[in-house]
């Protein structure tokens, strides 16, 4: 991973967490969720919000396992 030198506090925190958030396998960015750490335009987020604590709960929680259907997932998130 780089580390830009020229970032420091916060910015510096923020893009940490993202790039390692990133590299564990949480890609993508979002429009919708302005207080997220993966809002795609400028914001001032330096650590996951709640919903992004969910979406890495599920990718690396136990609760999903893999052969499960769509039946079967939704019926475990309760949706």
């Amino acid at each position: 991973m780089y580390i830009n030198s020229d970032l420091s506090g916060a910015a510096r925190k923020k893009w940490l967490v993202r790039s390692a958030l990133t590299k564990m396998g949480c890609l993508g960015e979002t429009y919708k969720y302005s207080d997220s750490l993966f809002y795609t335009n400028a914001n001032t987020a330096v650590e996951p919000n709640s919903l992004d604590w969910k979406a890495i709960q599920l990718m690396f929680g136990k609760k999903i396992t893999i052969g499960m259907t769509k039946a079967q997932v939704k019926s475990t998130l309760g949706i």
